[in-house]
């Protein structure tokens, strides 16, 4: 097949040598920074713990929660406030948020380092976007400013005894425009709004005894202080692309090596001649004997 069809193979190469160079020469790259962490794994302080001598788990084992961390909104949403202040509406933060989670992505190296990339179209500037997620991912690692579950439940209930409140003072307002004849309903209504609000009093009060107080102790963070992570590779704006110009230029040149044998290949499947005594032995269905070879002529025309 290749002798018939040399011609299909050759030709689109030699064709899809400047036609690659071209491509290869316009192709915008991507630029990545890059920035490394050593993440000092010390013992385990949480108090709850029945190993007191037990260390971390391995950094690999928890890449999944640090991406998760890395890929949040609380993160992003102060990396892109970082990057454009109030300039900007509510939809275009997120749709900025989005292409954050495009461009970032975090992996382990080893067991004790960790290593965070940024992606983007130009090399410029793109060192101190890095820093900035750097720097609120630190932040939410540490978990400094951050709320614990009991904060949250605590706002519930106090968001429950003001609606029970303003339920309550709605009604009590209304008491002497009320006629008499409705005035039976209204002490219902009125008593009813009463002891939901006393249950909601109750309940928040039982919530501030044994929450209230509750403060975010030390856990099982990878990092408890700013101390057990140290910046090996600082971000900075990376100086050459991610993807260099021969590399681009072999991965064209390889589809246009794949597309002539294909073209070649799809050339033999549609020829309809018979070439050979396997095919007349399939086409036929009959016992192939012998082949007679070509009989050439003399100068006067005769075998």
């Amino acid at each position: 097949m290749l002798r018939r069809r040399y011609a299909l193979i050759i030709i689109p190469l030699l064709l899809f040598l400047p036609f690659s160079y071209a491509i290869a020469s316009f192709w915008p790259g991507n630029y990545a920074a890059r920035t490394l962490l050593l993440v000092q794994q010390t013992k385990s302080t949480n108090p709850l713990s029945t190993d007191q001598g037990s260390t971390f788990p391995l950094l690999s084992e928890r890449i999944d929660g640090l991406r998760a961390l890395l890929f949040s909104e609380h993160v992003l949403g102060n990396v892109v406030d970082d990057q454009f202040g109030t300039a900007i509406g509510e939809n275009e933060k997120r749709l900025r948020i989005q292409e954050l989670r495009r461009s970032l992505w975090l992996e382990p190296i080893g067991n004790e380092f960790l290593q965070i990339t940024y992606t983007g179209k130009m090399a410029q500037g793109l060192g101190v976007r890095l820093e900035i997620v750097l720097i609120r991912f630190t932040e939410a690692l540490m978990r400094q400013g951050g709320r614990n579950v009991g904060d949250l439940l605590l706002e519930r209930r106090a968001r429950e005894l003001n609606d029970a409140k303003r339920a309550v003072d709605q009604l009590a307002a209304q008491r002497d425009t009320v006629p008499i004849t409705q005035r039976g309903e209204f002490e219902k209504k009125l008593s009813s709004a009463t002891l939901k609000l006393d249950a909601a009093q109750t309940v928040y009060d039982e919530y501030q005894r044994q929450l209230g107080s509750s403060a975010p102790g030390p856990g099982v963070d990878l990092v408890n202080s700013a101390s057990s992570m140290i910046v090996v590779d600082p971000p900075s704006d990376p100086q050459f692309p991610s993807m260099s110009k021969l590399y681009k230029l072999a991965i064209i040149f390889g589809a246009g090596v794949l597309f002539s044998f294909g073209l070649a290949f799809a050339a033999e499947m549609m020829d309809p001649y018979v070439r050979d005594r396997r095919s007349i032995a399939k086409i036929t269905g009959l016992n192939f004997v012998a082949t007679i070879g070509r009989i050439d002529q003399t100068r006067d025309g005769r075998p």
